[in-house]
């Protein structure tokens, strides 16, 4: 078999990738004149070291609750933030955006603003009578499929099928991220359970089916009404009522479960409320989260989080790659096949920056420099207008 290469041929790919050699010799790759992963270094030590006694500790214990088979992630809103979807907050204030009355929409701004995010979603509906269509737009699925493969691979969701294939789990997130990521390789839940089918929560928890609990209903193409929701303080309150199926199931999952909270605040809501009561009534439950902060406001979660009988691992809120790092190093560390086949899969797919990739925590970052007349000669060769034909047999 002949295959012949034309210099005319490879000049732009090469003008391409030489132009985005940096001033200080770091090599860059480009697809269609755009960085594939403009991400900054970022390694496990580095997460670690931002409270180093405590995050050992509790990184030793998260592991072993892991080989233990106790795990089970409750994934928040910050987990779907890499494919566009908004955090509580920012929804509830693109909403407010579409009330016509001016009052009425400030009202609705002073309550996001005082914290007050179930009140504003009941106040967005009374006024804005249309909120479901509006609602479906922002928790679109298209914004998923549409997600860029880099970003979508480099997720820290991407990472869960290779951890948790086979366990339950549970989200406060309306978006079919964790459906997504767990069919495409080949995990796809058995069963999807909402509020309203509390006696299916119960066979997910007992049989530990790989099954996942929307805690607040599910949003999708086939949504039709608000009604199987848990979003506006009215529907919170009939859902967390005292007695209710569901809020028995639930203090039975934090009480049977290990938990392992990710892109979760962590703040006073609904569901942190029953936690914390589950934990002042059985002292020794136990559960952990990754959470991003300041250092100085370390202290006042230790406290908080202890009602709550949560041990966190704490990284600099800055960089939120740190809960992707530590999730690839608990892999590495439980299941080295597992953790091949995640690099293997996303070397497929993505074109690796080589300067201290961060979401391959190992890597190193090799400088492209030292060579300067070679590189003026490529550079030359590369750019030259005259025809030159290699033959290869």
């Amino acid at each position: 078999m002949m295959v012949k290469f034309f210099r005319s041929e490879m000049a732009a790919k090469s003008r391409n990738l030489l132009k985005n050699i940096e001033p200080d010799g770091k090599l860059c790759l480009y697809s269609n004149e755009r960085q594939v992963l403009p991400l900054a270094s970022l390694k496990f030590q580095d997460v670690i070291g931002f409270y180093q006694a405590n995050n050992d500790a509790v990184y030793k214990d998260l592991k072993t609750a892991y080989l233990g088979g106790r795990l089970t992630p409750f994934v928040g809103a910050g987990l779907s933030v890499f494919c566009g979807y908004k955090l509580w907050p920012s929804v509830l204030k693109e909403l407010s955006a579409f009330i016509p009355d001016e009052e009425s929409k400030q009202e609705a701004l002073d309550m996001i603003e005082r914290f007050e995010y179930l009140e504003a979603a009941e106040h967005i509906q009374k006024h804005y009578r249309p909120m479901l269509r509006r609602l479906l737009g922002i928790v679109s699925y298209d914004k998923l499929e549409a997600c860029p493969t880099e970003r979508l691979y480099s997720s820290a969701a991407w990472t869960l099928p290779y951890l948790f294939h086979n366990r339950p789990l549970m989200t406060t997130n309306f978006d079919g991220v964790l459906e997504y990521v767990f069919s495409r390789q080949g995990h796809a839940f058995e069963r999807m359970v909402e509020p309203h089918d509390p006696s299916m929560l119960t066979q997910i928890r007992q049989q530990d089916i790989h099954g996942l609990f929307k805690l607040h209903g599910d949003i999708g193409r086939e949504t039709t009404s608000l009604d199987r929701l848990v979003f506006t303080k009215s529907q919170y309150d009939a859902a967390y009522c005292a007695d209710g199926k569901l809020m028995e199931e639930l203090k039975q999952w934090y009480q049977n479960q290990t938990l392992l909270f990710l892109g979760c605040s962590l703040s006073m809501d609904k569901t942190m409320e029953v936690l914390r009561d589950v934990a002042s009534a059985n002292p020794g439950i136990r559960h952990f989260a990754i959470v991003g902060c300041k250092k100085e406001q370390r202290s006042d979660l230790l406290d908080r989080f202890s009602e709550l009988g949560i041990d966190a691992i704490f990284y600099d809120d800055s960089n939120h790659d740190a809960v992707r790092v530590v999730l690839e190093r608990l892999l590495e560390e439980t299941n080295a096949a597992g953790y091949k086949q995640l690099r293997r899969d996303c070397r497929s797919a993505i074109a690796l920056v080589e300067e201290k990739r961060p979401l391959m925590f190992d890597s190193e970052y090799f400088p492209f420099s030292g060579r300067e007349e070679e590189l003026a000669r490529l550079t030359e060769f590369c750019e030259a207008e005259d025809r030159l034909l290699w033959w290869s047999v």
